[in-house]
C-alpha cells in the first residue's frame, strides 16, 4: 500500500501552524515515515486544493488517505466558502 501525506497550512492562518517550518515538514515527513511522499498546499479545501486531493484519491493504485481539518475558527478566517 501506498502512503501519501497531504498537509495543508490553512493559508498560514492555523495556531497550529505558527511554530512549524513548512518548507521543511515534509522532508522530515518523508525521512522519519515509510511514506511515497509528503507534500505542503497552502489551502486544500481551496480549488486548487481540491484538484490536487481529486487527482491523488482517482488514482487506480490502493492508497492509504488522512485528511484533517482546522479547527472552526480557522476555516472561518481562511476565507473558504465550503461548510
Amino acid at each position: 500500500m501506498k502512503v501519501k501525506v497531504l498537509l495543508c497550512n490553512c493559508k498560514g492562518l492555523c495556531d497550529s501552524f505558527k511554530d512549524t517550518d513548512v518548507n521543511t515538514l515534509p522532508f522530515q515527513v518523508e525521512s522519519e515515515l515509510d511514506v511515497e511522499y509528503a507534500v505542503v498546499h497552502p489551502q486544500l479545501c481551496g480549488q486548487g486544493g481540491n484538484t490536487v486531493l481529486a487527482e491523488v484519491l482517482g488514482q487506480p493504485v490502493l492508497t492509504r488517505t488522512s485528511s484533517s481539518g482546522p479547527a472552526p475558527r480557522t476555516f472561518r478566517r481562511s476565507g473558504s466558502r465550503r461548510h
